[in-house]
């Protein structure tokens, strides 16, 4: 399957140490990646495979689980695209359950330290990743790049309203720093940063933005839309941003004009998982999401494994390039995307039309196929005063809406909001509702407007 020869593990950049640290080697490093986002697809693809020729001979000889997984694919030839399916792929649950075996034994002395992280579980079940020097370097590197594609100044002041640990950020002062984030992750001067605990009640979020007046606003898109629908409904207008920065879950339906007309300013996403960084970043003159081939090979593949076509959507199975500690080979991250078109503004990187979210956002109907919801939060406030809602589905029939309100809703506001959901799903469900005082956000932060819980119930 691959040749054996020494490599010190990287094919991309072989002039400049990707180790070195310093503001004038993370600058040379976004020269390097200014000139291969231009690649065209054929040159990115066969320095991936040259990356990926060098991931697989280090992980036959060096990695447990990868020396029994990888044997019957030959490893003595020259490596052979047609057999890059029967690879098999590595699931979140492999992750947890084979975590040492996926340690390599030695790692080339190029790739620099080696450290752990430990991801906060989203699902309530974390995972452990072990990095290197290396790795991290190219985590942060695209990090940088995708601030030089959302903006094209960083003197700006910043707000932050995201998860932060009990106390670091609680309301109203919040928690302040002169830069947005260190100079190894942005090396330029920029403008303070001022963070807020994102579990803040949204009303006083608006309040404090409205005192702190940034001109760059970065946080989750369901506190976005939360925070726009207050808004536009009259209340504690802001000053206009200049940018929205958005990460960490899929975009609600509408959301971009919402928070268009709320603050002023465009979205900018990014599509990232803890476990392997950076993988896609939004395009800086379309919403299309370009794949960092540079960094990672990434797959949308259908049930049965094989690669989706331009328009369908399919599971995410992702293979880090660098990490040579942990390297995680046909990853399934768990979320579903779409496939897209080449993007106009001429960058031959991989385009990802949408990202629709993971398994548990998916919904299953009656007759065994699947869809992912939207449920149009923004429309409910026009019914009854609901600031919050998601919907958990119980079985192939029954859905429960949880509705954050003033008060509780009338018979008649419920059938309101019955109709509305019914209209947007190709199934007639029944439809119960319960009123928290509050939806709590996961560990990380994260909030779901919809919540597939048949795969449990089956179980």
């Amino acid at each position: 399957m691959v040749r054996r020869r020494s490599s010190p593990g990287y094919t991309w950049a072989r002039r400049h140490s990707l180790t070195t640290a310093g503001a004038a080697a993370a600058w040379k490093f976004q020269e390097l990646l200014e000139q291969s986002q231009w690649y065209d697809t054929e040159r990115h693809a066969g320095l991936q495979l040259r990356q990926l020729e060098a991931l697989l001979r280090h992980a036959t000889d060096e990695v447990p689980y990868y020396r029994r997984a990888l044997s019957g694919l030959g490893t003595d030839s020259e490596f052979d695209p047609a057999v890059w399916s029967g690879v098999p792929i590595l699931t979140r649950a492999d992750l947890q359950r084979r975590g040492d075996e996926l340690v390599a034994r030695n790692v080339p002395a190029q790739h620099g330290e080696t450290s752990r992280t430990r991801s906060s579980g989203s699902t309530g079940r974390p995972v452990e990743v072990l990095h290197t020097e290396l790795s991290r370097n190219w985590h942060t590197a695209l990090s940088f790049r995708s601030q030089l594609w959302a903006l094209n100044r960083f003197d700006l002041p910043l707000a932050a309203i995201r998860r932060y640990p009990g106390g670091v950020a609680d309301y109203p002062d919040g928690f302040s720093a002169e830069r947005w984030v260190d100079d190894m992750t942005l090396p330029s001067e920029t403008g303070a940063v001022a963070g807020l605990t994102v579990a803040t009640p949204i009303h006083d979020q608006v309040a404090w933005l409205a005192d702190r007046a940034p001109r760059v606003l970065m946080t989750f898109p369901s506190n976005l839309m939360a925070l726009s629908r207050h808004i536009l409904a009259g209340r504690n207008r802001p000053k206009p941003l200049k940018r929205i920065l958005t990460v960490g879950e899929a975009h609600p339906e509408g959301l971009r004009g919402m928070a268009r007309r709320a603050f002023g300013a465009e979205i900018y996403d990014v599509y990232s998982a803890y476990e392997v960084g950076a993988i896609a970043l939004q395009c800086p003159i379309s919403e299309a999401y370009h794949v960092q081939s540079e960094s990672l090979l990434v797959e949308i593949v259908d049930e049965e494994g094989q690669p989706c076509l331009i328009g369908q959507t399919g599971r995410v199975v992702v293979t880090p390039l660098h990490n040579y500690a942990m390297p995680l080979i046909r990853y399934e991250i768990g979320d579903h995307a779409t496939v897209g078109r080449t993007c106009r503004c001429g960058r031959g990187l991989p385009v990802i039309k949408q990202v629709l979210g993971r398994h548990r956002n998916m919904m299953r109907l009656p007759d065994g196929s699947t869809i992912w919801p939207s449920f149009g939060v923004k429309f409910y406030a026009d019914i009854a005063p609901v600031t919050q809602v998601q919907f958990i589905q119980h079985s192939v029939k029954r859905l429960e809406g949880r509705l954050v309100a003033d008060r509780r809703l009338t018979a008649a506001e419920e059938d309101a909001v019955r109709k509305i959901v019914r209209a947007r799903l190709p199934a007639p469900f029944e439809i119960t509702f319960s009123y928290p005082d509050e939806i709590a956000r996961g560990e990380s932060g994260k909030f779901e407007e919809f919540v597939s819980r048949v795969d449990e119930a089956v179980a």
